[in-house]
């Protein structure tokens, strides 16, 4: 069986993916962050993940909040990986 692997995104291009996706309309789901250990293992950081279902405000105050949290991670070595809803 084949490691599992995921596709992590820098802060840089995880924030560019969500404002080129939002505005053709993508509805953004929630980001989850990781920093990779020496061992290159993925440790999930829950301060550096969020998600729109337990979002109390508008949907561009979550998509505001996500792209502040990106960018405090990047100072971390946080990589993201974006989810976008289905339709």
């Amino acid at each position: 069986m084949a490691p599992e692997t995921l596709f992590l995104l820098n802060s840089v291009t995880a924030i560019d993916l969500i404002e080129r996706a939002t505005k053709e309309g993508a509805k953004l789901a929630g980001v989850e962050g990781f920093l990779i250990t020496t061992a290159g293992a993925y440790e999930p950081r829950q301060d550096f993940s969020n998600d729109i279902a337990s979002w109390q405000g508008s949907v561009a105050e979550f998509v505001d909040s996500t792209r502040e949290m990106i960018a405090r991670g990047a100072k971390a070595g946080i990589r993201f990986q974006v989810v976008f809803e289905e339709e």
